[in-house]
């Protein structure tokens, strides 16, 4: 049993940091739906050049988001693979950018279906 613990342990190639990076990228993406209802809350999330215009933010708030994959391009930037949920229980999968910058990681690219 010790010996199937340490062959997973180091068969596994993602590091402390990198669980670290993809959690809270998850926990951006989970929550845009939430924020939209809060425009102050929303537009933090974004990038300043990359923030959806009003109209956009309220269809993000009758959408569920939820992370697929996250492909790490460096700890600067990743592409998020997002599953967005429609209210009538349509998903369809988009990938969205981020970027890491002094206050953490932001969206840069988000588009909904």
């Amino acid at each position: 049993m010790l010996c199937a613990s340490l062959v997973a342990a180091s068969c596994s190639r993602e590091s402390g940091d990198e669980r670290a990076t993809r959690d809270q990228l998850r926990v951006l993406v989970s929550s845009v739906a939430d924020a939209a209802n809060k425009p102050r809350d929303f537009q933090a999330l974004f990038l300043p050049d990359a923030r959806p215009t009003d109209e956009a933010r309220k269809q993000y708030a009758l959408r569920t988001c939820t992370v697929k994959a996250v492909d790490l391009h460096s700890d600067l930037s990743a592409t998020i693979h997002v599953g967005v949920e429609s209210a009538d229980g349509a998903t369809t999968d988009v990938d969205w950018t981020a970027q890491r910058g002094d206050s953490g990681w932001k969206l840069k690219t988000a588009p909904l279906p």
